[in-house]
């Protein structure tokens, strides 16, 4: 959700079910009717990094362009970040609607007892019941996804017509738009230890409704509130006879309709 300040409020939605008196009398003034919100708000983090580029390793690099390429490193570098920033956000605590799995029913134990579909389902009922609309994606982590995906209560769906298990068949299975993959990886360990390589996003499925393009009377889950604004900076720093290249992002992620959302934690 691209925003112009660098802090301000925004919009937290409810339950909006009751059903107030529509009745008019001929003649009579239509009743009043205020759609209910409370507000929060967010302040922008920012973020940047930057990397010299000597004029020698430059004029003796070969294989592209060094400068687009260390911009694109520092503005993956930086979006692995923001996708850090908005993995930290699935957790039990910001996330009401949510479920541990027993041992018996965890993912990776394939069996019958343990079919994937039954606690989305369950996830779906209660975003429906709970925010009045459906749940459109679902969130996993990539190796969950190969667990999921292999499970046997989800090839039995398909064996008899079709060889292959896509995200977008998965995704059918559950009654989603799409599910999305977190891929990244995260070293935890510090700079010069063992490394301690895992992905972000490791042992959870999340299910919930979001919007393409919030609007102020809509729900959706969250957004990533981010200042529209260039990214990339360039200047020579004749004292190391080198050009800098300078990346900066500025951003905050907020939950906003947590009754649209559904964490299962747990699932191996």
């Amino acid at each position: 959700m691209p925003v112009k300040k660098n802090s301000d409020i925004y919009r937290v939605y409810s339950r909006q079910f009751r059903l107030p008196s529509t009745s008019r009398a001929i003649g009579a003034s239509s009743r009043e009717h205020t759609f209910e919100i409370s507000t929060s708000s967010y302040v922008l983090e920012k973020h940047g990094l930057k990397d010299y580029i000597p004029d020698d390793t430059k004029d003796n690099y070969d294989i592209g362009d060094l400068r687009a390429d260390t911009t694109e490193e520092l503005t993956d570098t930086i979006l692995r970040r923001m996708e850090k920033s908005f993995l930290d956000l699935f957790t039990t605590t910001s996330w009401s609607q949510n479920q541990s799995l027993a041992t018996a029913a965890l993912w990776s134990a394939n069996t019958t007892v343990s079919n994937p579909i039954l606690p989305v389902d369950t996830a779906t009922s209660t975003i429906l019941l709970n925010s009045g609309e459906m749940p459109n994606m679902g969130l996993i982590g990539f190796n969950n996804l190969v667990i999921t995906k292999n499970h046997i209560s989800i090839l039995d769906r398909v064996k008899h017509t079709s060889k292959e298990m896509t995200e977008a068949m998965l995704a059918a299975l559950f009654g989603l738009e799409k599910i999305a993959v977190s891929k990244a990886g995260l070293d935890s360990a510090a700079k010069g230890e063992t490394a301690s390589v895992a992905f972000m996003m490791n042992n959870q499925f999340w299910v919930g409704n979001t919007k393409a393009r919030p609007s102020l009377k809509t729900q959706t889950a969250g957004a990533i509130f981010r200042k529209n604004k260039p990214l990339v900076k360039r200047w020579r720093d004749e004292d190391r006879e080198s050009e800098v290249v300078e990346v900066n992002m500025q951003y905050q992620v907020r939950v906003i309709s947590s009754l649209s959302g559904f964490l299962i934690a747990g699932i191996t």
